[in-house]
């Protein structure tokens, strides 16, 4: 996990005065170790759990599981193959109805 899981309540209640404006920002950086974007969300959320919402919204959205993953790839491989048989049984088709002058 990143910084986001290092945001406890407590510590966003200290990170969250200290910020006024985005100038403040690489002072916190600096100060708690954090990157701009766990600061930027601290500074932009209202309460901790709007941040927690925000941080958790973005990732949930983002990221897929590797059974997941495999998943959609398995459901890929069978559309391209269902595709395949349906194009190869209407060549079939359409060369038996040529033998028979249709």
């Amino acid at each position: 996990m990143g910084a986001k899981r290092k945001v406890d309540e407590k510590l966003y209640a200290k990170i969250k005065k200290e910020l006024k404006s985005p100038k403040d920002d690489k002072k916190v950086m600096k100060k708690y170790k954090l990157g701009q974007t766990v600061v930027r969300a601290v500074r932009n959320s209202w309460c901790y759990d709007d941040y927690l919402s925000r941080t958790k919204h973005k990732r949930a959205k983002n990221e897929l599981s590797t059974q997941e993953r495999a998943q959609l790839a398995w459901i890929g491989f069978v559309a391209i193959g269902a595709i395949l048989l349906l194009l190869g049984f209407v060549m079939i088709v359409r060369w038996i109805l040529s033998l028979f002058g249709i």
